[in-house]
C-alpha cells in the first residue's frame, strides 16, 4: 500500500539518482583536465566530452520528466488523503448526530 514513508523512500531515491548528472560533469572535468589524457588526439577527446555531455543532458531531461511525474503522483496521493480523512470524519459525525 502507498503511504507517506513509500513516498519518502522514492523522493529520496530519485534524488540520489539524479546525481547521475553530477558523476558525468565530474568526468567531463576530469577528461578534460587530467594529465592522463594529454596528448590525446583533438578529436578523439572532442568526440569523448560530446558523448559525454549528450549522456548528460539526456540523464537531466530523464530525470526531470521523471521527478515532475514523482510530483504529480506525490500530489493526488495527499489530495486522496486528505478527501478519505475527510469523508472519514464526516461519517464519524452522522453516526454521533444518530
Amino acid at each position: 500500500m502507498l503511504n507517506s514513508n513509500s513516498i519518502q523512500k522514492l523522493e529520496s531515491s530519485l534524488s540520489r539518482a539524479w546525481t547521475i548528472v553530477d558523476d558525468i560533469d565530474d568526468i567531463l572535468h576530469y577528461v578534460g583536465d587530467d594529465p592522463f589524457f594529454t596528448g590525446m588526439k583533438a578529436e578523439h577527446q572532442d568526440k569523448l566530452m560530446n558523448l559525454l555531455i549528450g549522456i548528460k543532458e539526456l540523464a537531466e531531461v530523464k530525470m526531470s520528466k521523471t521527478w515532475t511525474d514523482f510530483e504529480a503522483v506525490n500530489g493526488d496521493y495527499y489530495k486522496y488523503l486528505r478527501a478519505s480523512q475527510t469523508e472519514g470524519e464526516d461519517e464519524e459525525m452522522v453516526e454521533n448526530l444518530g
